[in-house]
């Protein structure tokens, strides 16, 4: 019964940390999908002040990069929704270990 428990208690763990490592590398992608909006927003923005593009363009840019924002904020809340729920399983799995014990 101990040893099931502390499986269990591991797996939890383990799949807790990652979530954890997804999260994180779901924040670095969208950082860099941001980076790159920003790019192509000064660069629309550029063209249109000499004449090479629309302002439809340059609306369609900020667009996207309002929704690379979105994403990574979200992501962001992801990733530090996982690391409580991280710390959280740890202390759970602890919890249960002490009590499968006695």
């Amino acid at each position: 019964q101990v040893r099931q428990a502390e499986l269990i208690i591991a797996t939890e763990v383990t799949n807790a940390a990652l979530t954890v490592q997804n999260s994180l590398e779901a924040v670095q992608a969208s950082a860099v999908a941001r980076e790159l909006s920003e790019q192509r927003l000064a660069a629309a923005q550029s063209k249109f002040e000499v004449g090479m593009a629309t302002n439809f363009e340059v609306v369609q840019a900020q667009r996207d990069l309002a929704d690379a924002r979105s994403t990574e904020l979200r992501n962001i809340l992801n990733y530090r929704k996982a690391q409580v729920d991280f710390e959280r399983s740890q202390l759970a799995g602890t919890s249960r270990a002490v009590t499968a014990i006695r």
